[in-house]
């Protein structure tokens, strides 16, 4: 499944967030990351623990 998703990004697709086990919290704001416990907070104090982390920061990718 990663060398799907990797290659579906690199190709500028899209991929379903069921199908590569995402979930994707657009309004949430978060305001604390915890590495040894692997979780985040969000702005209104709930954690949510993870496997793995995407920081997403809405900047534009430049080719080079």
């Amino acid at each position: 499944m990663r060398s799907m998703l990797l290659a579906t990004v690199m190709a500028g697709l899209t991929l379903p967030a069921q199908a590569a086990d995402i979930t994707f919290m657009p309004s949430a704001e978060v305001t604390a990351i915890d590495r040894g416990a692997s979780a985040v907070t969000l702005s209104n104090g709930k954690p949510i623990p993870y496997h793995r982390l995407l920081l997403a920061t809405g900047a534009s990718p430049r080719r080079l």
